[in-house]
């Protein structure tokens, strides 16, 4: 089981968030082509859980500072999906096997809630980055020393989007 996503249902025109999203769906692809591997996929799970609470609070981080008009609904969706992949790690980490229904609840957790949550959600906000980018200089500079760290943690995630120079 694996995944292939054509790179414009998913990018942002957010440098920093789009690379979020292509190693979140790194990470997605490598568990679920490895659905039967227990051991590995203990790793793999903390490893996403990890993942999207650092992507999630960038987000936050953002919403917060610029006081997007839609921080409530989009944390709770947040909340909610954090929930969903602790709820889908206990399922698997726990029977240790995964019958068929299993796993495409965890396919579709894992992919089609985000690509859904990207393309209408995650869009909204980055309209809303990028517009506030061209008046406020702090955030492109925000934006800009969080790519870099990013890039310096995790490595480059193939081409995305530019954000303004």
């Amino acid at each position: 089981m694996s995944l292939i996503l054509n790179d414009a249902d998913i990018m942002t025109g957010v440098e920093l968030i789009d690379k979020h999203h292509l190693k979140y769906f790194s990470i997605a692809n490598n568990l679920l082509a490895r659905i039967e591997d227990k051991a590995k996929n203990e790793h793999l799970f903390k490893e996403l859980n990890a993942y999207v609470v650092y992507h999630f609070d960038t987000e936050e981080e953002f919403m917060d500072k610029f006081n997007y008009d839609k921080t409530p609904q989009h944390k709770e969706q947040h909340e909610f999906f954090k929930n969903k992949i602790k709820e889908l790690s206990y399922l698997y980490l726990v029977t240790g096997s995964l019958d068929e229904d299993a796993k495409n609840k965890i396919s579709s957790a894992l992919i089609d809630w985000f690509v859904n949550h990207i393309q209408v959600v995650d869009r909204r906000l980055c309209n809303f980055i990028l517009e506030h980018s061209r008046t406020d200089t702090g955030i492109v500079e925000k934006l800009r020393y969080k790519l870099h760290d990013f890039i310096f943690k995790h490595g480059d995630h193939g081409p995305t989007s530019s954000f303004p120079a």
